[in-house]
């Protein structure tokens, strides 16, 4: 290359690959999916990484935008990252043709970079996925029901609605609710109807996302559901007395409980409603506990969360353990999707369904 100057030293399109990189960025698990086989906290933008390849594998003569999108052979180049990460570099040298070494301090990064580029049939994927999928179906679809208020079928349920509760000194058990408006459309403006829970009676009604004033048209109380118990890092008891919610948890040695609140379901003919809980779905609850510990406790990892900058805000807070992140019933139902995987004999495709279901925990919590 002439006098060893690069094309990223040289006119480098920085607007051009910043506007492809915003394109990215936007949903990069779906536009890089290689790169998000398993959480990393630092995955970088393949288009970025393109460019910057390209800038430093051509010579300052050739237009880094002249190669980005032409298929490219750098079958003398050696691309060498020692801080792999999630593989980002690696993955886009061999796309340029190059070759790639790279390697991590940390034993994850090697891990999830192998199951990135192991050469896998997608066909053979899908083979096991719809296995799984015949193992575990209608098992997690069972602790995932509740009875329609107006035909009393069972129905789906789609999400579980649960609120923190903490107790005042003068025993009074109160929901973290900062407000009483619970779903909303995400454009209000438009769609201004909202779910509202009662702080009396706890039932479910409907009334504008911005009421100032609602009748619980269960038990007739007033109130306004824009004002909760809860108003930043305090809560007011009922008599008015207010308390640093930080210092009442320091009083107890275990998370705080947590209380069923709403349902939302699924009628047959495909209606979405939101149902206040019963005893079925207390009694639902219970039972997946009992299954849990009867036949999955095995499974539950008993890891302690250890001391670091974000993990001592979890352990301010109680948590203690990484199983404590996580429910009764998305326990039981992780572990039966867990067991299924790792009855996969075949090494590769057992270790592809591992980084996935190691994903889902960041949304099943």
């Amino acid at each position: 290359m002439k006098n060893n100057i690069h094309s990223i030293e040289n006119n480098f399109p920085f607007i051009e690959i910043s506007q492809i990189a915003k394109q990215e960025s936007w949903r990069k698990e779906i536009n890089r999916p290689i790169y998000h086989i398993h959480k990393w906290w630092a995955i970088r933008l393949g288009s970025v990484f393109r460019g910057i390849l390209l800038g430093v594998l051509l010579d300052e003569n050739q237009d880094v935008m002249d190669f980005y999108y032409k298929k490219n052979n750098f079958d003398k180049k050696i691309i060498f990252d020692p801080f792999m990460g999630s593989g980002t570099t690696l993955g886009e040298a061999v796309k340029l043709g190059a070759k790639a070494v790279g390697c991590d301090i940390n034993p994850i990064s090697t891990y999830i970079v192998n199951q990135a580029f192991v050469n896998i049939s997608e066909s053979e994927l899908n083979k096991y996925f719809l296995i799984i999928e015949k193992n575990v179906k209608d098992k997690i679809q069972t602790f995932y029901l509740t009875h329609d208020p107006l035909t009393g079928e069972l129905i789906p349920v789609l999400y579980y609605f649960w609120v923190k509760m903490i107790e005042c000194p003068n025993s009074e058990s109160v929901p973290l609710f900062s407000n009483y408006v619970f779903s909303k459309n995400a454009y209000p403006q438009k769609k201004p109807q909202a779910q509202i829970i009662c702080p009396e009676c706890w039932s479910i009604f409907q009334d504008r996302y911005d009421s100032i004033q609602a009748i619980c048209p269960y038990c007739k109380k007033i109130f306004n559901p824009q004002i909760g118990q809860v108003n930043g890092k305090e809560i007011c008891c009922s008599d008015g007395t207010k308390y640093k919610i930080k210092e009442l948890v320091n009083t107890l040695n275990k998370p705080l409980d947590h209380k069923m609140y709403a349902m939302m379901a699924l009628r047959k003919n495909g209606d979405k409603i939101y149902i206040k809980p019963g005893i079925f779905d207390i009694e639902l609850y219970e039972k997946t506990k009992s299954e849990l510990k009867s036949n999955y406790e095995a499974l539950i990892p008993s890891l302690k969360i250890r001391s670091g900058h974000n993990t001592d805000q979890a352990r301010g807070y109680n948590y203690r353990y990484w199983k404590d992140f996580f429910n009764a019933r998305q326990l039981l139902c992780l572990c039966i999707l867990l067991d299924s995987i790792i009855r996969i004999e075949n090494t590769s495709i057992r270790n592809q369904f591992l980084c996935l279901f190691s994903s889902t925990l960041e949304f099943n919590n």
